[in-house]
């Protein structure tokens, strides 16, 4: 997997917490994190892309109440055809 250049305001982002957000939380990435950049899972190479309508497949980063956060704002199912590891 090739992960691709990221833009200049995350190459030296380290998050401290990490969510996984799912059906109805996309909102939560747009709304209540201070979004710094997005990455779209479709651009990394190899790297799944969710079939679940309303999720944004994408890595949202930013603050959220102080603290740098990275969120998966879409995720995969095994009912996708995706291992379960």
């Amino acid at each position: 997997m090739q992960i691709p250049a990221l833009p200049v305001e995350l190459v030296d982002f380290k998050p401290e917490i990490g969510l996984i957000l799912g059906s109805g939380l996309g909102f939560f990435a747009d709304d209540r994190i201070e979004v710094v950049g997005r990455l779209p899972y479709d651009k990394i190479e190899g790297f799944p892309v969710s079939t679940v309508p309303g999720h944004a497949g994408q890595f949202v980063y930013g603050t959220l109440e102080g603290k740098r956060v990275i969120c998966m704002q879409g995720r995969f199912h095994y009912y996708e055809g995706y291992r379960m590891a």
